[in-house]
């Protein structure tokens, strides 16, 4: 009985090797296959290669492989592994060459509306570059000047600010930066004190915009105008390691209808129509708290839904949540 068991046991291991050997040997053939049969198609040319110019010479920068020509030039090919790599070649190319790619694009589109048609088929996975501004579910302008959300304006324009950096010496054009917080050291020892409040402002967003009325933080407790200035995305609090970090914070906004949301509100979601109470009264549309992601913060402090307030001379019934 005994040897019978290893006479079976035995057959299906060869039969299993057999099955995997056979497999192994497909493979090998179809990928033989294909890698023939791509020998005689023609790779397809992308979009920075459009205007069927030679790339234009970029300094290369230090401590950065540039990509071969091939990957530039041509669309991924190959299959398997062969194929992830020509796309990582082809996806590593510098932020000069990307730049010199966009503008050989827009010399295509102007070149074309001055023909009074299109430009060529720019690749085999994009339909051609539009001469005019695109139309809602049309082909986006990925390169050009055009806005690309059905809703923005006709005129605002590319990549024409920079972005805001940390501290007012790092302002870029339109005065934007993202105050760094100072942290009040004496109040409570050991501990880095911040007074952080919430009020209604304006910033202009992008050259092209009108200043937009905005909703944010701002830092109370500090002399620097620039810091305590409303800034978009409000300051940074730099926290350390092993060091307690303590925020009052302040509800500033208007009250009465003047504290209302400057944009509209669904009153059908949970907390944000009528209250406890019953009758007309809804929820107050000037309430805020703060919350920290990913802290170490007792649950009376976490800033949950339920632990938020108004400002204290606001009319309403409704001055803070059921956990506050």
């Amino acid at each position: 009985m005994i040897k019978r068991k290893l006479f079976v046991g035995m057959i299906l291991a060869l039969a299993v090797t057999a099955l995997f050997w056979g497999i192994d040997q497909s493979r090998a053939q179809s990928k033989d296959a294909a890698q023939e049969a791509q020998k005689n198609v023609p790779a397809p040319v992308l979009m920075a290669q459009a205007d069927e110019q030679a790339p234009a010479a970029v300094e290369p920068q230090a401590d950065v492989q540039q990509p071969d020509s091939d990957a530039v030039t041509q669309a991924p090919t190959g299959t398997g592994s062969d194929r992830l790599d020509n796309y990582l070649r082809m996806y590593s190319l510098t932020p000069a060459q990307r730049e010199a790619a966009a503008k050989r694009a827009e010399e295509n589109r102007a070149k074309a509306a001055a023909e009074g048609g299109e430009t060529n088929q720019v690749s085999s996975f994009a339909a051609p570059l539009a001469a005019v501004a695109p139309t809602p579910g049309g082909t986006p302008d990925y390169f050009g000047i055009y806005p690309n959300w059905a809703n923005s304006p006709t005129n605002i324009r590319k990549f024409v600010d920079s972005l805001p950096g940390l501290g007012y010496a790092n302002r870029n054009d339109l005065n934007q930066y993202i105050p760094v917080a100072i942290p009040n050291t004496t109040t409570y020892s050991g501990s880095d004190y911040y007074e952080i409040g919430l009020r209604d402002y304006t910033q202009k967003l992008h050259s092209d915009l009108p200043a937009t009325k905005l909703r944010g933080y701002y830092q109370i407790n500090t002399t620097d105008p620039n810091v305590g200035a409303n800034k978009y995305l409000g300051p940074v609090i730099v926290a350390k390691k092993d060091r307690p970090v303590r925020i009052k914070f302040s509800n500033k906004l208007a009250t009465g209808t003047a504290g209302n949301l400057f944009i509209p509100v669904d009153t059908t979601v949970m907390g944000a129509g009528t209250g406890p109470n019953g009758g007309t009264e809804n929820y107050a549309q000037n309430r805020a708290n703060i919350h920290l992601h990913g802290g170490a913060t007792p649950w009376i402090s976490d800033g949950t839904p339920h632990q938020w307030i108004t400002p204290p001379s606001d009319p309403t019934s409704y001055k803070k949540g059921l956990s506050f």
